[in-house]
């Protein structure tokens, strides 16, 4: 199952939240905000850790890349890195996948 899109669309969601919340014309109306708030606090959770993921993809790339360098002392990090980086990902994609999941509504924590 490809979580990326759901997760893209969240992250879009969320600056567009941040975005209204700078509004003059929202800061004006108590209740938008409150709503917007709230929207904004519910996103947040999920789109730091996809943030996350998506450094530890990038970090995993760019060792990759330094291991084709030719470079032995540069390839012995970048390896190191890499069985650092890698079991990372599968707990993202786990949590993430868990961010995702719908919340009880009868859940008022």
């Amino acid at each position: 199952m490809n979580i990326e899109p759901k997760l893209q669309a969240i992250e879009q969601e969320y600056i567009e939240v941040g975005n209204k919340l700078s509004d003059p014309a929202i800061a004006a109306n108590p209740k938008e905000l409150q709503v917007l708030g709230k929207k904004r606090a519910q996103l947040e959770p999920v789109v730091n850790k996809y943030r996350e993921y998506q450094d530890a993809l990038k970090s995993i790339s760019e060792a990759k890349e330094l291991i084709k360098s030719g470079d032995s002392e540069l390839e012995t990090l970048a390896r190191e890195e890499l069985s650092n980086l890698e079991p990372k990902i599968e707990n993202f994609t786990r949590d993430l996948t868990l961010l995702l999941l719908p919340q009880d509504p009868n859940d008022k924590a």
